[in-house]
């Protein structure tokens, strides 16, 4: 759409061992499910969020690991 605002957020990588066993598996997606409600949720509320908490995400989630 014209002039519509968009954002979008890449969490870091989740990295799940070759020889991962079930419980990992489960802990791993239970991982994945919390970052991305947690991403989700920010990216929502991105354009009411204050310039210092978009500063503050824009820092986290530039970096690499």
């Amino acid at each position: 759409m014209p002039f519509a605002r968009t954002v979008i957020l890449f969490a870091p990588p989740i990295y799940v061992p070759a020889d991962a066993d079930q419980q990992m598996l489960e802990a791993k997606h239970a991982e994945m499910q919390r970052e991305l409600e947690r991403v989700r949720d920010i990216a929502e509320g991105w354009f009411s969020l204050s310039d210092s908490d978009r500063e503050k995400y824009r820092t986290e989630f530039a970096r690499r690991p």
